[in-house]
């Protein structure tokens, strides 16, 4: 009696079923990755389609899927057709109405475009928004969890860019978050500070709670006597940090101004 070979490897017996036609490893390996059931005739006629329509259509055109169009050339590198680099006038169009109207309505005037394929591949168009510059990173700083993003936004008044350009900045480049930067809030200064400890209210968050908030400077003054050395000390770098930010003498004074900004 002879052992039989599987047909895909060549190598390994298949298995002991009269029907099997593949060893375990490759009938395991056909379950998560299945074989294209392309004919030699068809995959030539995809060989000569290739790089001229659009894989949809060469797979229409076959009368199969466009997944069983890619299985039969899996692991070899053949150019596939670019709509848009076929299409260099509809890109600059696209580009174009996107640097005057935005995402939103360009998506709308072109919904079949992949906005975001031919945004970044191809940059044809002025940013929407501009960078940060220094003056706008100390601004950021000083107006932290006292005054509202779209309050910030305004005041920056950088062109196109409105309160989520200001969550981004902390959340991508600071990569921290506004509301405890000059002080504690309600939630947290019972555990730390006596109740003689002064607060000021901001405009700042969607919580009421989070409406109060001791300052730095205040905290330090106002620790309660079991406050655990490292607390201390790292209330009095943060107050430091706080008259470095502002006015080295009075800080409050300078941040009740900016409490003012509507």
């Amino acid at each position: 009696m002879t052992t039989r070979i599987c047909l895909n490897c060549n190598r390994r017996p298949i298995k002991e079923h009269g029907n099997a036609k593949w060893c375990i490893k490759c009938s395991i390996a056909f379950i998560h990755r299945p074989k294209s059931t392309l004919t030699s005739q068809q995959i030539n006629t995809a060989k000569r389609l290739i790089g001229k329509k659009p894989r949809g259509e060469i797979a229409k055109q076959l009368g199969v899927n466009v997944s069983n169009l890619k299985r039969a050339f899996r692991g070899v590198s053949l150019a596939y057709y670019n709509i848009w680099k076929r299409q260099p006038n509809l890109v600059k169009d696209i580009c174009k109405f996107y640097e005057k109207n935005g995402a939103v309505k360009t998506r709308r005037m072109y919904p079949s475009a992949n906005l975001r394929s031919v945004l970044e591949r191809y940059k044809w168009y002025k940013p929407r928004t501009v960078k940060f510059t220094k003056e706008d990173f100390e601004k950021c700083i000083k107006f932290a969890g006292l005054i509202p993003s779209e309050t910030q936004a305004r005041i920056l008044n950088r062109p196109n860019a409105f309160a989520g350009s200001i969550k981004s900045l902390w959340c991508k480049r600071i990569k921290s978050h506004q509301s405890g930067l000059h002080g504690l809030t309600q939630v947290n200064r019972d555990h730390l500070v006596l109740k003689s400890c002064p607060q000021i209210t901001t405009r700042f968050g969607s919580s009421p709670r989070s409406h109060k908030l001791s300052l730095w400077v205040d905290v330090e003054n106002h620790l309660k006597p079991d406050c655990p050395e490292f607390i201390v000390s790292a209330v009095k770098t943060l107050a430091d940090f706080q008259r470095w930010v502002f006015h080295p003498n009075n800080p409050r004074k300078e941040i009740l101004k900016i409490l003012r900004y509507k």
